[in-house]
């Protein structure tokens, strides 16, 4: 009789553990920015995990930034997202930004060539003359793309 009763716990826990599994797995995380008072939900993983493995130089695969006055051209990797191409650009040329990383965003630019945002005003990109609804780490630049800083607000 006893037996019985400990193999009854034991298929009971067995139940309350495999539910309890599959209740409380990881869930796909999704974020919500705005995007010209619009609002977008972008799968923050699919973003992550699109990046290819390998980065293979490209010959003729340039881009351009551009802040305030100032333009640069620069030959990318296959693959290279925007804070990628801003590191490889601080080595190669007279340009520099600062950033902090945040959870979940990736990297916040808040200086560039030694200019912060005002009290309100934030650096934001534009890819193409598009606000972009990703975080510099997050997109992957493709040959031609015209990246542009400015200072705004949310």
């Amino acid at each position: 009789m006893k037996k019985r009763k400990y193999k009854i716990i034991i298929l009971f826990l067995i139940v309350i553990i495999g539910i309890s599994i599959l209740y409380f797995r990881p869930k796909q995380i999704k974020l919500i920015v705005p995007i010209e008072k619009n609002y977008q939900t972008i799968d923050i993983k699919k973003n992550i995990e699109s990046k290819p493995k390998s980065l293979v130089l490209t010959k003729g695969s340039k881009v351009s930034l551009e802040v305030l006055e100032q333009k640069y051209q620069i030959e990318i990797q296959d693959g290279a997202s925007v804070f990628e191409a801003m590191q490889q650009l601080e080595k190669d040329n007279s340009f520099n930004f600062k950033y902090r990383q945040t959870l979940g965003l990736g990297a916040f630019v808040y200086n560039i060539n030694n200019i912060e945002g005002s009290p309100g005003k934030y650096w934001l990109y534009y890819v193409n003359g598009i606000k972009s609804p990703v975080g510099i780490s997050n997109y992957i630049l493709k040959a031609g793309d015209i990246i542009s800083w400015r200072q705004e607000s949310f």
